[in-house]
């Protein structure tokens, strides 16, 4: 029983270490401000050494709404051309029957079925039309991709986009 006595003398002081040391870990990680990194750098940036970005656009494409390319340095066109109609978009009146101011805008075709319906402006009313269709004693004929033929007072016409 004598050896048994020294080792627990011997082995409390080690124990008690190593319990000391939990709780101060314990004691240091729930009580101690945090300890943050701090990673400071400082870049220098010789702005002389810097050159300027150039670049220059390239806008020769077809114009989406007009069909045809951009002209060469300038790409607006002046005020002056934008509230005018080209003139085989209007039909007017050329006889003794005064025909009203007709434009065609385009057709949408189902696939599926082959039917078109087109898409015109009959002084100034917008109106969707498929062959056959009768408005304010227009009769539409036929319709295409780029042109519409109708009838107004027993007389044909052929209006273009």
């Amino acid at each position: 029983m004598a050896k048994d006595k020294k080792t627990i003398y011997i082995m409390l002081p080690v124990v008690l270490l190593v319990w000391a040391f939990v709780f101060y870990q314990l004691y240091g990680y729930f009580f101690s401000e945090p300890h943050y990194l701090v990673n400071e750098t400082t870049v220098k940036v010789a702005y002389d050494k810097i050159k300027d970005d150039s670049f220059t656009i390239v806008a020769d494409y077809r114009d989406p709404f007009l069909g045809n390319r951009a002209a060469e340095g300038n790409n607006y066109e002046s005020s002056s051309n934008m509230n005018t109609l080209p003139k085989s978009n209007v039909a007017t009146n050329h006889d003794k029957n005064i025909w009203p101011i007709i434009n065609y805008k385009g057709m949408i075709k189902n696939n599926n079925s082959n039917k078109r319906i087109g898409i015109i402006v009959i002084s100034g009313s917008e109106h969707l039309v498929k062959k056959g269709s009768i408005i304010n004693e227009i009769a539409i004929v036929e319709i295409d991709k780029t042109q519409i033929k109708v009838r107004f007072q027993n007389e044909n016409k052929i209006i273009s986009k």
